[in-house]
């Protein structure tokens, strides 16, 4: 359901919230029940969040190292990463600017690495 849809029903019940406010378990099952849901209050023990579990030595396994590569708009990351995956898209000279973050498991030869390529941000302008 959309959050402006949650918002309204609210409103309508007296509650005044915007989208970034928490609400207690009270209200939330109020307005719960007004959409023909159900809910069921839960909780975690803060002791149990905090808890650090021991990592065993025979359970550990490998992961490989993972690299984001960020920067202004159209200053070389696609590129950079495209020729460390040794993957030329469009040929020589074609230039094109990532749209969303992709992923791309590479092998090298030390091992795999993963690489993050993120859309760029245009510089500030003073």
């Amino acid at each position: 359901m959309k959050g402006s849809e949650l918002i309204k029903k609210l409103m309508d019940l007296g509650v005044v919230v915007n989208i970034n406010q928490m609400i207690d378990a009270d209200v939330a099952s109020l307005v719960a029940t007004e959409f023909g849901y159900e809910v069921e209050k839960t909780s975690l023990e803060h002791q149990t969040i905090l808890e650090r579990k021991e990592d065993l030595p025979g359970q550990l396994q490998p992961r490989p190292p993972v690299v984001t590569v960020m920067g202004h708009v159209d200053h070389g990351k696609t590129m950079l990463l495209d020729a460390i995956r040794k993957n030329q898209r469009g040929g020589r000279g074609s230039r094109r600017i990532t749209q969303h973050i992709g992923a791309y498991d590479v092998e090298l030869e030390n091992g795999h690495v993963v690489f993050i390529d993120t859309p760029g941000t245009r510089p500030s302008r003073p």
